[in-house]
């Protein structure tokens, strides 16, 4: 029997994270934020093509990769609102009682589980994994490139150029330095640059 913030500590986050979502983000409110970040009205058949902003759009379909995997992560639910806003804001959060909730509404498992290396280290970290033979996958994992970010409407090729699309009109040519997701060392997708005149625009 685990408390949830041992299990938190237990799964790595660190112990200034918030557990309590629904009570310690006050000034969460879904439809005001919803706004903000898509300029729809109101909150309701939400999907990640309908962001505004390309990392909040690649944050979310982390999400649904890595965090609360499912048949559909193009939907964005509540719980993944309040984890795009506790980032947006600083806000030091732990995912746990949204993880645990979205696994016991699993009724039934088919097809591969997505966050095998959540579980891996919590049986980790309990001390379940000694003197017991395991059978590893040893299947590559999914490589998301390009055509995964072309299915989220975030990426888009016109002959040898790469546009990453930013909102339902605008798009910006790939590579731009000045673009923040390029200060990381590692990036999902490898991109080649073609020479452009220097003159032109």
């Amino acid at each position: 029997m685990l408390s949830w913030r041992e299990l938190s500590d237990h799964l790595g986050s660190s112990s200034r994270c918030i557990l309590d979502i629904d009570s310690d983000l006050p000034n969460f409110e879904r439809h005001q934020f919803w706004r903000e970040i898509s300029r729809d009205e109101f909150y309701g058949q939400a999907q990640t093509s309908d962001m505004e902003h390309p990392t909040l759009m690649m944050c979310h379909k982390w999400l649904g990769y890595n965090l609360f995997h499912r048949d559909d992560i193009r939907k964005v639910r509540v719980g993944d609102l309040q984890l795009l806003y506790a980032a947006i804001n600083k806000t030091p959060i732990s995912p746990v009682t949204l993880l645990v909730s979205h696994l016991l509404s699993i009724t039934s498992l088919q097809g591969p589980v997505g966050c095998t290396s959540l579980i891996t280290r919590l049986a980790s970290s309990l001390n379940l994994l000694e003197n017991l033979s395991l059978e590893f996958i040893d299947e590559l994992r999914i490589y998301h490139g390009f055509d995964t970010f072309r299915q989220a409407r975030m990426l888009k090729k016109e002959g040898n150029v790469m546009y990453m699309l930013y909102d339902n009109k605008g798009k910006i040519r790939l590579p731009n330095p000045n673009v923040g997701l390029y200060v990381v060392q590692n990036y999902l997708i490898e991109i080649a640059v073609t020479p452009v005149n220097q003159r032109a625009p």
